[in-house]
């Protein structure tokens, strides 16, 4: 009994943590979205004179990656270090256009911004160092794209698991909890 209450914890806190790891990296795919959208929608063509909406986009970005690298780390295991570390492999390819804008990696993964050089920064660099021809994007955009295919497997994993009486670990616990 108490074994069961122990793996129902660990499996609702490792769900959780898959959950987290979802919504950072649908949040950081959005982010990315947003420098690949070309023509009169992209943020570069809105922005205009006014390089605010640019300068807030890229400063959005950075936290959902940052979210996302942290949310990778708490839910350590091969494949999520396979993908935390493509995604260090992308920033160091385009190292140099995003050194440009101000943007550096930190030894623990996640990336830092000098607000002051981006904001000296014209719209084109910004462009040229995040969107999709950069490859920056792209490439990050296909990765997030696969952390959250297998966040949201190992979720269903989390939620479906059985023990050895043949019922499921959620269910284990509400069968001697009186209170449900």
């Amino acid at each position: 009994m108490l074994n069961t209450k122990q793996r129902n914890t660990v499996s609702k806190t490792q769900r959780a943590s898959y959950e987290k790891l979802e919504n950072s990296t649908e949040s950081l795919a959005e982010s990315l979205y947003t420098f690949l959208i070309e023509g009169e929608e992209s943020v570069f063509e809105q922005a205009g004179e006014d390089k605010t909406q640019v300068y807030d986009a890229v400063k959005k970005m950075l936290n959902d990656y940052n979210d996302t690298v942290k949310a990778l780390k708490n839910t350590s295991n091969p494949l999520n270090d396979f993908y935390r570390e493509m995604m260090h492999e992308t920033v160091k390819e385009s190292e140099e256009g995003l050194v440009s804008i101000g943007v550096t990696q930190n030894e623990n993964g996640t990336l830092s911004l000098d607000k002051e050089k981006l904001e000296t920064v014209d719209v084109e660099t910004i462009k040229k160092a995040l969107d999709g021809n950069g490859l920056f994007s792209t490439k990050l955009a296909f990765i997030t794209s696969r952390i959250c295919d297998n966040a949201k497997a190992n979720m269903e994993s989390f939620s479906s698991q059985y023990g050895a009486d043949g019922y499921g670990y959620t269910m284990n616990t509400s069968r001697y909890d009186f209170w449900g």
